[in-house]
């Protein structure tokens, strides 16, 4: 139920509570083979899929601001969660088995380093064509019955 909305140019709340910040926790990058020649919406619903099973896992509905480059088949993303559940997200991350969930088998995935900060954010939203993807978690009430907007986001 936690699919971020503008309030205002720098900071992005969660849907469920207005005084819910959402807050970067990892920092993700997902490549497919060079030889892959997976097109580009199979590429995006590969990295949509990805989202749900790390969502899934942890527990907490997140969302991420990607920079796509569809050129060299690579994503990387800036992977965010509600504040108040982010230390609920990293006690579960640590369960979550990345082969697994993207079985194109390149990926680095780091926790978030405030130190580097603005660097990340430049390299993925200048360097990068900017998108944004949402996972519903599933373990709300309203997210159970359909009515997360983490859900819908992407379609």
């Amino acid at each position: 139920m936690c699919f971020g909305r503008e309030l205002d140019a720098a900071t992005t709340y969660c849907v469920s509570s207005t005084n819910d910040e959402m807050r970067p926790v990892l920092y993700a990058t997902l490549t497919f083979g060079r030889n892959a020649g997976t097109h580009e919406a199979n590429q995006f619903r590969e990295y949509e899929a990805w989202m749900s099973k790390l969502a899934r896992t942890t527990r907490v509905c997140i969302d991420a601001v990607g920079g796509w480059d569809i050129q060299h088949s690579h994503i990387h993303l800036e992977v965010r969660c509600p504040d108040s559940q982010r230390a609920k997200f990293l006690h579960r991350y640590k369960r979550f088995n990345a082969d697994q969930a993207w079985s194109h088998k390149h990926y680095k995935l780091k926790e978030w380093d405030e130190a580097k900060q603005d660097e990340g954010r430049d390299y993925i939203r200048v360097k990068h064509s900017p998108t944004m993807l949402s996972a519903c978690a599933g373990v709300r009430k309203p997210c159970r019955a359909g009515r997360c907007s983490c859900r819908h986001h992407n379609d």
